[in-house]
């Protein structure tokens, strides 16, 4: 998943994603305009996603789609 900065880092200042409480990792890619990790395993439904760069956190409302039969 790519997620939005919404704080930008101080450089060595690294991130940490959380989704419905459980790490996001590894991080993949983090730069002053987004953080791209992968997600934990999640069944369907509304997850907190909380993203915190240097001591500062902010939440977002995240979906888990229910898996597509095939």
């Amino acid at each position: 998943a790519h997620l939005p900065m919404w704080r930008k880092p101080s450089s060595g200042t690294s991130a940490s994603v959380t989704v419905g409480g459980s790490a996001c990792v590894p991080i993949l890619l983090q730069t002053s305009i987004g953080v791209a990790c992968t997600l934990p395993p999640g069944t369907a439904g509304v997850r907190p996603l909380v993203l915190t760069v240097a001591g500062q956190s902010d939440t977002v409302d995240f979906t888990y789609a229910d898996p597509t039969p095939t």
